[in-house]
């Protein structure tokens, strides 16, 4: 909600949109196809390493959000009960 961000641009982020150097995140627009980027705000980027500490599941997958029951897949842009984790 912060950045702005459709749900389905939300659920398609993979660690390679992330740029930790430069605080910002770059993503092909899931609806328009327009590439994007936003800053990356000193908030967000401490959720998403919550996140990553403690509420995302152990894998390979460079999505950044996963299912969190087995098996531990990407989320889609049809995903349901997508909320934000709290730490």
């Amino acid at each position: 909600a912060r950045t702005g961000l459709r749900i389905s641009d939300v659920v398609l982020l993979r660690f390679e949109n992330i740029d930790w150097r430069k605080n910002c995140i770059r993503i092909t627009q899931y609806k328009t196809g327009k590439p994007l980027s936003i800053p990356l705000s000193a908030e967000i980027g401490e959720a998403i390493i919550a996140y990553l500490k403690y509420g995302r599941p152990s894998s390979e997958e460079s999505a950044i959000f996963l299912s969190h029951n087995a098996p531990f897949q990407p989320l889609n842009r049809k995903s349901g009960n997508i909320c934000a984790w709290q730490g």
